[in-house]
Formats: C-alpha cells, structure tokens, sequence
C-alpha cells in the first residue's frame, strides 16, 4: 500500500513531473443506463449516465498515461452498470485505492450553470481533510475550464443539512469527492455535454486538480479550445451571456502549427477544442456549416487553456448595411401617437456611429425630445426609440438614419433611409369600463394555463406595470418567448371572467400596445355551453397604445370574456413585449374633427432630461393659450446651486403662447445638485404666481461628472 509513501512525497514536496506512478485512484461515473432516473435532458437527447462515463473514460485514460493505477466502477452503460453504492464504495475499499471520485453533472430548474465539489463530513469538519482541499482544487479547474457561473466546495452534511449521499455514508477508506462539473438542465450546457471533446476537457480539469494536490509538475502543454457563435441569431432557449447567440454546427478548427484537425458535430454546441498543445503562437484556422472562413492568433501557455470563442459570419458575403425592416413604415398613416421607433438592419450596429447621424423631427424640422434609446439591442441590429411626450394627433414626422452609421465590420448603407409618417387624427373612446389592470392578483402566470404551449417559461412574465399606461396608474405588462420556430401559445386568462350582456354588448376592445412581432392576438371568449370561442383580433404589426376592438354582434351566445392569446406566427418575432389596459365593453370610438389646438391649456414645466446629466441637458415647457387678449408673457429660466445662489439665467424675454425647448451646458459647473425655475409674468397685468394667467416652478436636476 502506497498511502505512506505518499504523504511522504507530499510532505517533501518532492517534484517528478506528471508521474503518477504507484498512485491508485479509483473512479465512478455516476448513474448507469439509459433509465428514468439516468438523468435525460429531452430537449438534447442528453443522458447523464452517457456523459458521466464518457468524462470518466477519458479521465481513465490521461491517469493511465501518466503512470496512476486506476479502476472504474463501470466501462458500459447499462441497467445492470447501475450498481448499488454499497457495492461501488466496497469496490473502491478492496482496491486499495488513495483517492475515490465520483463524477457527475447537476439539474435543478434549467437556469443555473455552477460547478458543485461534495465530499464526507460537514464544510468545518470534513471526514478526510484531504477530499476538501482536492474538491478545491477540482472545484476551481472545472470552472475554469466550463467557465461556469461560480464554483462551490462543501461538505455534503453542510450542503444537504444532514448526511445524504449514500456513497460516502461512513462507507470510504480514503479521501473522496463527488463532482458535479456543471449543470446539464441548463439547456446551452445540455448540448456542450454531448461533445466528447467538451467532456474530454472537464477531465483534463480533473487531472490539473490531482497534479496539483500530489505535489506534481504542471503539465508541460496547454489546451486551445472556443465556441463558434452567430451574432445575429439567437436562442430559442433560456440562455445567459454569450450563451444567447447561437452556436454553430458542424465546426472545422485547424491548427496551423503542427497541422491537427478538429472535426465537430452537429449538436448544437460550436465547442472546438486541441489538446496536448506545445507552449506558443499559433493561427487557427476556423470553419462552420454556411459560414466564412476565419482565422484567429493565440498564445498557449504551459498547464493553461486558452480560449478562442469567435463569431462567425454568413458566407453569403456582405458589402453593405442593409436595412431589414422598420416600424412605421414609410407613408404610414394613422400611427399611435405613442409609437415606438424600431429600424432593424442585418447587423450588429456601432453605437459610437449613432451620434449625430439619426434625427426624428416634425413637419416643421424641430427635433422631438427622445427618451433613452433601447441600448440592448443593438447588437441585434435594431435602433429603437421613442418620443418622450405623445406626438400630435394629424401632424406629419420624419425619422432620418443618415449613411454614415456602420456595422461593427465598418459596413455602412448604401444610402439614407427616410421614414415618413402621419400620426392618427384624435379620438374619443367612450364604453362600459370593466377591468382597468390596477390589480392583476388573481391572475395567473401563462405557463399556468393549460392552452398556453411552446413557450419559454423562463423568460414569458405577466405582471403589471407603472412605467406605460392609458388611464390610472399602471398596466398589463407581458414578456413572452416561443421555445420553438412555430405553434407557440401564450394564454393570459382573466380571473374572473369578464361577463357579457349580449343584448347590449356588441363591441368588445381593449388598449394594446404593440410589439410590431407579426405574432396574432386573439380574444377567447365563453358561449353559454361553457365553450370557449376564439377571435383573432389583429396582427401585431404595430407599437404604441392602439385600441383593438372585436364586433360580437354575430356571436349571440357569448356569456363572458375569458383570456387574451398571443398565437406564434412562424414569420414573426419569436419573443415580444406587450401592455394591456382598460377593457371596455358596449366600446364606441368617435373621431374628432381636427382642430390647431395642440398647445396644453396649462403651464407645463418638463423634468430635464437627461437627468442626471453630463455635461448637457433639454428643459422643456409649454406657454398655454388660455387668453387671447394676452400675447406676450414675459418669462425667466434661471438656474441655481443648492445653496439658492443664481448660476446662470438661460431665457429673459417676452414669449407668446407656445412650446420652447432651452439646452443648458453645465461644462464649467462641478457636479451637485441644481434647481431650475421657470418664471412666467403676464406682460399687460403683471402678475405671476396666484394668477391664472402667470406661472411659477422650480425643479431639481442632478449633474453627474
């Protein structure tokens, strides 16, 4: 027995390369078979018993060349390799083996990705002291290698609460650890599992854990490996960082150097990996199914792994930025006036390009204040915004992206794209109000619902929302998802039912605001045989608030509204944002002929936006027509610090009825807090505040440098 000999060697620190020689190490792959308690992933074909023995074959074999003495627990997958684990950890005993590991991958609820080391013994108190600082170690190098989320090293005692694997039960005679390297529910780690390349890697982790704890050399070579991605297409799975592109199939990796082939397969993953490699530069050449070549530089260093993720692109070849769609279209009539500006185009755009090359302005070539853009997702290629007030109703805009905007090759278009519009004439919505979306305790999840199918659970959230709403103080806020390309349903179902009088009610609508996914909504309703009756009421082919209405006048039998659909179109976005509010029943919608009255008939102060600030900010505020025998106010806009010391006086003058827009630079101003305060004075009467007719405000800004 070798035990001795080697706590003497790692007392002495003793050093003889990877040379294993004399160390017995024992290894189980966990589970056995392709059983109902094997662990399968359905939506990858993935098996944990399959992936369990292949990591451990592999570990088998790098142990074997290194000079160790080792055993496996089971070489096969079957029913009857499923052995009890009294069995396995007698087995280990009478082999005499110095170190015992279980290798694993873990589950819980498809969103989590760490690496999970276990061992006999609480965290404070473990059984062997050695099996803590092995799954250290080994804990650390699988995460390394897996770039898991996190690593964790516990006592299974701490871990559980209590005893509760029964391999180790009192039952081992040397230091051992279960491993569970990363979790294989999480749908992006699910493929990379099914890649024996990828599971050769976790065992190499494994091995640089041992060289470590016996006091050996690192390994003299490193490995290469990366992931090949799209960046413009995304999963249709729960995914995190990078994990959201999707991986290519079909990967050839060549290494220039030393001319070794790597031959990929068509599960989904993109791994790619070279092995054994000597420390030094070297150029990769990469390949993937409909996809250009490429090559990459790295650097391998000794006992490391360098990583060479890369996206690829299409092999169609691009020569231009190509706009893909938008919303409104161009000549558009009848828009919300609380649109949504989305322009996508065929690439990832270049934020530092945006700047002073996209313009939205009114017929008369003002600019429109905007709120934030949507920074997400550029990466996508979308540039989306919208104004920061509603539009005017009748008025005719304009959105301009001038060609000087670029891709992140440095494409750019071909030419300007100019997006004409006409917001809707006003209206008036009168009807039986029946459910505002104030409160939506009762409701449901979709996922809860029976008819809700083919969707992302993980990212498909009802709840309400104060940031957007047509009357109150919030609204119906829907994150929905489709897991696959087409028949997804997201059932929304109203709890209780809304109750119809069908003598009376013959329209039906709520406010939506759009998504512009092209995915359908429909409207179920229930007749008096309890059965549920579908309508489709529109396409989602817009964005701001819209009033969708159905005519119920030939549906006599209908007794009650029950839910809300979004159907999948296969042509449609695969995921969307909607908002739902107030449901009018008996719904009459009246067009108002068209008047210039577009001033407020109050003062209005805006909050500066942005806000905080650096260095510049827009202030905003409306001058109301509420007397035509006044013409001119006269009006102050001053800026103080928080002490009350007047900074700076951005506007004194006469001004008639109107909406102004002042910028303030705060370039030579060192950040703090700072008020602005809107004066208005009638210029015939001299009053101001208390009058209706003269206006005072003060509001806070913040200046960040």
């Amino acid at each position: 027995m070798l035990k001795k000999i080697i706590w003497i060697f790692l007392i002495a620190r003793f050093v003889i390369a990877q040379d294993f020689n004399g160390i017995r190490i024992y290894i189980n792959p966990g589970h056995g078979g392709y059983d109902s308690d094997d662990r399968y992933i359905s939506a990858t074909g993935f098996w944990e018993s399959e992936s369990n023995l292949k990591k451990g074959q592999h570990l088998n074999s790098i142990l074997t060349s290194f000079g160790a003495v080792t055993k496996m627990s089971r070489t096969t997958n079957t029913t009857a390799d499923d052995l009890p684990l009294s069995v396995i950890t007698e087995d280990a005993n009478n082999f005499d083996a110095d170190y015992f590991q279980s290798i694993h991958s873990n589950g819980f609820n498809g969103q989590l990705n760490y690496t999970l080391l276990l061992w006999e013994g609480t965290t404070s108190n473990p059984k062997y002291p050695d099996a803590k600082i092995i799954g250290a170690y080994i804990a650390e190098e699988i995460f390394k290698a897996h770039r898991t989320t996190d690593y964790e090293n516990y006592g299974e005692a701490t871990f559980y609460g209590s005893p509760y694997l029964g391999l180790f039960a009192d039952r081992l005679t040397m230091p051992g650890t279960l491993s569970e390297g990363s979790f294989h529910d999480y749908i992006p780690e699910s493929w990379r599992l099914r890649n024996s390349a990828y599971l050769k890697h976790e065992a190499w982790a494994i091995t640089k854990a041992l060289i470590r704890f016996y006091g050996l050399d690192p390994l003299p070579y490193g490995e290469i490996v990366g992931i090949l991605r799209n960046p413009f297409a995304v999963v249709n799975y729960f995914a995190f960082t990078a994990d959201q592109k999707k991986p290519l199939n079909l990967v050839k990796a060549t290494l220039v150097q030393g001319n070794k082939l790597y031959l990929g397969d068509a599960l989904n993953n993109g791994f790619f990996m070279f092995d054994k490699v000597d420390p030094g530069e070297y150029q990769i050449i990469l390949e993937a199914q409909d996809t250009n070549i490429d090559t990459i530089s790295v650097s391998v260093e000794a006992g490391k792994t360098t990583f060479a993720d890369k996206f690829m692109f299409a092999a169609n070849q691009r020569t231009k930025l190509s706009l893909v769609k938008n919303y409104p279209f161009n000549n558009e009539i009848n828009v919300s006036s609380t649109v949504k500006i989305k322009i996508q185009f065929d690439a990832a755009i270049n934020v530092s390009t945006l700047g002073g090359n996209v313009f939205f302005q009114d017929s008369k070539g003002n600019d429109i204040q905007l709120k934030q853009f949507d920074e997400e997702n550029y990466e996508n290629g979308w540039i989306i915004f919208e104004p920061n007030m509603p539009l005017q109703n009748n008025e005719q805009y304009t959105v301009k992206i001038l060609q000087n905007i670029s891709d992140m090759d440095g494409l750019h278009p071909n030419n300007d794209v100019n997006i004409n519009f006409t917001v809707e004439p006003p209206k008036t919505f009168d009807g039986n109000l029946v459910f505002d979306f104030e409160n939506i305790d009762n409701f449901n999840q979709p996922i809860e619902n029976e008819f809700t199918s083919g969707i992302d659970p993980g990212n498909t959230t009802f709840s309400l929302s104060n940031s957007r709403y047509v009357e109150g103080s919030s609204s119906g806020k829907l994150f929905y998802s489709f897991s696959n390309d087409s028949l997804g349903n997201c059932r929304i179902l109203f709890n209780p039912d809304i109750t119809l009088n069908n003598s009376v009610d013959e329209k039906f609508g709520m406010w939506i605001f759009g998504d512009f996914s092209s995915n359908y909504l429909e409207y179920w309703f229930k007749d008096d045989q309890e059965n549920l009756v579908k309508i489709i009421s529109d396409t989602l082919n817009w964005t701001g608030w819209r009033f969708i209405e159905v005519d119920l006048s030939n549906f006599t039998q209908l007794t009650s509204f029950n839910s809300l659909a979004i159907v999948q179109n296969k042509n449609g976005e695969k995921s969307g944002r909607l908002f739902f509010d107030n449901v009018l029943t008996n719904s009459v919608i009246t067009k108002v002929e068209f008047e210039n009255k577009s001033l407020s008939t109050e003062y209005t102060l805006e909050q500066n936006f942005p806000n905080p600030f650096n260095p510049a900010t827009t202030i905003l505020y409306t001058i109301p027509n509420i007397n035509s025998d006044i013409s001119q106010s006269n009006v102050t806009l001053k800026i103080y610090d928080i002490l009350g010391k007047e900074i700076v006086t951005l506007v004194n003058k006469q001004q008639s009825a109107g909406n102004y827009k002042v910028n303030f630079d705060a370039s030579e101003l060192p950040s703090g807090v700072y008020f602005y305060q809107l004066k208005v004075v009638n210029a015939s009467t001299g009053q101001h505040s208390g009058s209706a007719k003269s206006f005072i405000q003060t509001k806070k800004m913040s200046l960040l440098k």
